[in-house]
């Protein structure tokens, strides 16, 4: 008898386990969610979206005039989005001008062929 009392108690204790972790876990996601950062556009309004992480390890060299070249090729997903291609330009330009860098130390440079250039010259 006493075995099956001990193993009840045991399946109890275990349940009451799992719920408390799943509250803890449950409590944690949502604050975490209520943290969340907006997406900013520091220099292209619209496009290119990013988090602004002033404390990054890794930040751009204000020093270097940075050289950039993009290879477009691919097409939109449809001819009322942007080009993904684009859109990374104009992230690499936010993110950039978040840590506090001009678009004039950048000399960038977008090569657009393939699929991707009836869309992106069509008026």
């Amino acid at each position: 008898m006493k075995s099956k009392e001990n193993i009840i108690e045991r399946r109890t204790a275990m349940k009451n386990l799992i719920k408390m972790v799943f509250v803890i876990l449950s409590i944690v996601i949502c604050s975490n969610n209520s943290y969340a950062q907006e997406w900013e556009y520091p220099v292209i309004k619209g496009y290119g979206p990013v988090h602004l992480l002033p404390d990054a390890a890794v930040q751009p060299d204000k020093s270097i005039d940075y050289k950039i070249l993009f290879d477009i090729t691919k097409a939109a997903d449809n001819k009322v989005k942007i080009n993904q291609g684009l859109d990374h330009i104009a992230r690499l330009i936010n993110v950039f001008a978040s840590a506090g860098m001009m678009p004039n130390k950048m000399k960038l440079v977008a090569v657009i062929h393939g699929a991707s250039a009836p869309y992106c010259f069509e008026k």
